[in-house]
């Protein structure tokens, strides 16, 4: 994707293991919530801010997945922009749900989860905006994500696709709509993906690229960034 770039990925449960005392590997997410204490973290990255806002979650599924995201932020700035203090960057969150790095604003980020993964990007300029999704790729679901994500003229062509093409173009869209900022705000049939370019409201979008990939054939990860 470029020097300007980076992509980071980590397993949830070696996160757990290696950053987190107590808490169990296999049944994390179907536990209730756990009030966390700095000593239960083995390396520090959490402010005391971030503890108290990751304590008001009521699952532990999400306040691990919460965690994990950010700490493979936090790594990725550490290692290719500026070392320092996992302790001293916070991620925030803009009016339409957008994160980014309440010290470095001008270093744009995007994060993602699904089943046993976390993965964010990294952008070292400012002009270029990224998103990125990854998804387990689970062919049971395939018929929901039919209706509720693609048009008919992109079901026309993935009913003839294997499921992880089905998943590409699912987290392509999700990537997008990241990229734009929008998240939640916008939905999934305003956006097309057909052979590897992007239409958002019927018209082609120009100025982004399409990266995507698979991780160990069980996950597909996308990254949109303006060109």
């Amino acid at each position: 994707m470029g020097p300007d770039i980076r992509i980071g990925f980590l397993t949830i449960t070696d996160f757990i293991k290696t950053n987190i005392i107590n808490v169990p590997v296999e049944k994390y997410q179907v536990l209730k919530n756990i009030i966390f204490t700095p000593d239960m973290f083995l390396f520090p990255f959490l402010s005391s801010v971030e503890i108290k806002t990751l304590n008001q979650f009521k699952a532990l599924k999400k306040q691990i997945e919460w965690m994990s995201g950010r700490f493979a932020v936090k790594k990725l700035v550490s290692q290719y922009c500026m070392p320092c203090d996992y302790t001293g960057i916070t991620i925030d969150y803009e009016i339409d749900g957008a994160p980014y790095l309440k010290e470095y604003p001008d270093l744009p980020i995007s994060i993602s989860h699904s089943g046993g993964y976390a993965a964010c990007a990294l952008s070292r300029d400012r002009s270029i905006n990224i998103g990125i999704d990854i998804e387990k790729i689970a062919p049971d679901s395939i018929k929901h994500i039919f209706k509720v994500a693609f048009t008919d003229r992109e079901q026309s062509i993935l009913k003839r696709c294997s499921d992880a093409a089905v998943f590409e173009s699912w987290t392509a869209k999700e990537a997008y709509l990241k990229y734009i900022k929008k998240g939640f705000n916008e939905g999934l049939k305003q956006v097309e993906v057909i052979n590897g370019g992007i239409y958002h409201h019927h018209q082609p979008v120009e100025d982004a690229a399409l990266f995507s990939c698979r991780i160990n054939n069980e996950y597909v990860l996308s990254l949109v960034r303006r060109t």
